[in-house]
């Protein structure tokens, strides 16, 4: 199982990881992380994009970085666990 060359190269250079609670936004904190971060990587789930698909136009430009599986095998697997958990 060889990992994706992507994921080794964020992997080496992300300096954090976004999180925001589902549904609730927040532009200072956003524009904050932009002007900190401004040189480096910050991680963005895929999970995260779904949730603020009005905000692409933010999230798809630096620092942003849209974070991707190491191997298929463990994205169905986040898949399929994540289908389980009830909401």
């Amino acid at each position: 199982m060889g990992l994706n060359p992507t994921y080794v190269s964020i992997l080496r250079n992300i300096r954090g990881l976004l999180y925001l609670p589902p549904g609730k936004w927040n532009s200072d904190v956003v524009s904050w992380l932009r002007r900190r971060y401004r040189y480096r990587m910050l991680g963005v789930t895929p999970a995260l994009l779904s949730e603020f698909s009005d905000r692409l136009d933010l999230l798809s430009k630096p620092p942003f970085k849209k974070l991707v599986y190491p191997s298929d095998v463990l994205r169905l697997f986040v898949e399929r666990v994540s289908e389980s958990i009830p909401r």
